[in-house]
C-alpha cells in the first residue's frame, strides 16, 4: 500500500498511476479509497496530514472515558476516579500530542468538553458546574496547556540533548544561542504548513523563553532590563 500526500489547500484532481510490484497491484490509502488513513505507531495518519481521522479516534475515546466516569460518579472515591481518568483520558490525549495537537478542527472542541465533563464526574458536581475550579483542586491541566506543556518537555530535552541521535540538527540555533536558548522559526506563507511540528515546536519554546526573561527582568533594575532588551532587539 501506498500514499500520496498532498496539501489540504489543493482541490484539483490528481490521478494517481497504478502501481505493481511482481504483478501485484499496490493499494492506495487516500479519500475515495478502500482506506483513507494508515496507522503509524498508533497514529492515523491522512494524505492531507489533517489528522481527522486520529482526531475522531481520540475524541470517541475522549467520550467513552467521560461515560466510564459518569458511571462511578457516585460508587467511588475521587481519588479512585482520578485513577480512571489518567489510565482511560488523559492516556489518549497526551499520547503523540505534539504531532496532531495543532490541527485545525471541532473535534478538539469535543475533546475539551469531554474533558470538562470528566472533572465533573470526578468531583460530583452538578452538570452546569463551573470547571475551571476543579482543573485547579486536582491540579489538571486543561487540554491546550497539556499541549503546551508537552512541547515545552519535548524541547527541552531536544536543547538538553536528551532525545535520540535522530533529532540532532533538527532545528536552527539563533545567534547567541546560550543566552537566548532560541532557535530559528519557518516563516509560512501556506497556513496549512503553520500546524507542522517544525514550526510550533521552535515558536511555543522561543514564546517560553521570552517569557521566563520578562519575569526576571521584573525583579531587575531599569539600567539592566535596558541593556537585555538591546540584546533581545539584536538577537531578532
Amino acid at each position: 500500500k501506498y500514499i500520496c500526500f498532498k496539501s489540504n489547500s489543493r482541490k484539483d484532481n490528481i490521478e494517481f498511476p497504478s502501481l505493481k510490484i511482481d504483478n501485484t497491484k499496490i493499494d492506495r490509502i487516500g479519500e475515495g479509497c478502500k482506506e483513507e488513513y494508515f496507522k503509524f505507531v498508533g497514529i492515523r495518519i491522512d494524505e492531507k496530514m489533517s489528522w481527522k481521522y486520529h482526531l475522531e479516534y481520540v475524541a470517541k475515546k475522549a467520550s467513552s472515558a467521560a461515560f466510564a466516569l459518569a458511571k462511578t460518579k457516585n460508587l467511588l472515591p475521587s481519588n479512585v476516579k482520578l485513577l480512571i481518568y489518567n489510565a482511560l483520558f488523559r492516556s489518549y490525549i497526551e499520547y503523540g500530542l505534539i504531532v496532531w495537537g495543532h490541527a485545525s478542527n471541532y473535534l478538539k472542541k469535543k475533546i475539551f468538553i469531554s474533558q470538562k465533563k470528566a472533572l465533573r464526574y470526578i468531583d460530583n458536581a452538578k452538570r452546569l458546574a463551573h470547571s475551571e475550579p476543579l482543573f485547579k483542586k486536582y491540579s489538571i491541566l486543561k487540554f491546550k496547556d497539556l499541549l503546551e506543556f508537552n512541547q515545552a518537555a519535548f524541547m527541552y530535552r531536544y536543547t538538553y540533548k536528551l532525545l535520540p541521535k535522530s533529532f540532532d540538527d533538527f532545528f536552527v540555533k539563533l545567534l547567541h544561542f546560550e543566552r537566548s536558548l532560541n532557535y530559528k522559526t519557518e516563516t509560512c506563507k501556506n497556513r496549512y504548513l503553520k500546524n507542522y511540528t517544525s514550526v510550533t515546536l521552535p515558536l511555543s519554546w522561543n514564546h517560553i523563553a521570552i517569557v521566563s526573561l520578562l519575569s526576571i527582568l521584573l525583579k531587575m533594575h531599569i539600567p539592566k532590563k535596558m541593556q537585555i532588551f538591546q540584546i533581545l532587539q539584536n538577537q531578532t
